[in-house]
């Protein structure tokens, strides 16, 4: 540019960094959110970038957009403030330290955001669910799904508070409870809910489950519903994704036809550039 500015791009990957160390060294990447004494393992990943540089060669952070691919071994999340948060109503030490073996995921940064696709974690604790998304400005909102094994589940209902607070837990049918929560927060505030609106889907997809399982039974059994119309036929071409960053509040993702050029994601996220 005539001002001397540029557009930087680049791509860089690490492998078996100590996540700690890396937090700590980089000061917990600017936020308050996740910090070094919260995370073990070690850290692989790649990341590609663009970075708009001013002329005095400093870099505008604020307008960075990248993608990038993580993954964490021999990992453990310590003392995290929304799992104690959580803990704290549970009342269950085993919270407070949790132990995995492999953490692997996406991530987007767009628009002064970091967005988080929903990654499933096997724990010590059970397994859990988890997407949202992160400004630069550390407001963040995420969402977490946590299926606590039989052992925590059966302390779960006993415990009151717990019940008080997030309402009826779900049983998966093998001892297990299932939580849904919603994590909101700006800075070191946090605030742990009982997520409505996740809760109430799954409940609609139970359901839904539940009432063709009992119509196969009928017709099996009884000879019913045999005049029902065929059902469709299941597409056989295999469905494309794209990220939809507006419209709500944590990231989506939906499905689009098959096309003839496979799109790249810096065509995605620059077609429709705001």
């Amino acid at each position: 540019n005539r001002d001397k500015s540029f557009i930087g791009r680049g791509s860089f990957a690490v492998t078996g960094v100590d996540v700690n160390k890396s937090f700590a060294t980089f000061h917990n990447f600017g936020q308050d959110f996740l910090k070094a004494e919260n995370l073990a393992g070690s850290l692989s990943g790649n990341i590609t970038l663009i970075l708009p540089v001013d002329s005095l060669l400093n870099p505008d952070i604020r307008s960075i957009t990248a993608e990038g691919k993580y993954i964490i071994t021999d990992g453990a999340l310590i003392n995290f403030d929304p799992v104690k948060a959580l803990s704290s109503f549970i009342e269950l030490s085993e919270l407070e330290n949790i132990k995995f073996d492999k953490l692997e995921n996406d991530f987007f940064i767009r628009n002064n955001v970091f967005y988080l696709p929903q990654m499933d974690i096997k724990s010590s604790a059970g397994d859990l669910s988890v997407n949202g998304e992160h400004s630069f400005d550390n407001e963040y909102q995420y969402h977490v799904k946590m299926l606590l094994s039989e052992i925590l589940s059966n302390k779960a209902r006993k415990n009151r508070t717990f019940s008080d607070e997030f309402g009826e837990v779900q049983d998966d049918g093998l001892g297990r409870t299932s939580v849904f929560l919603k994590i909101d927060g700006k800075g070191e505030e946090v605030k742990v809910s009982y997520d409505m609106k996740a809760a109430g889907t799954q409940i609609r997809e139970n359901l839904k489950k539940e009432k063709q399982t009992l119509k196969t039974i009928f017709n099996e059994e009884y000879g019913l519903y045999n005049k029902d119309p065929e059902p469709e036929k299941k597409q056989t071409s295999r469905p494309r994704f794209r990220i939809s960053w507006e419209g709500s509040d944590t990231t989506a993702v939906e499905a689009e036809p098959p096309v003839q050029r496979k799109e790249n994601y810096l065509d995605r996220l620059f077609k429709k550039k705001q």
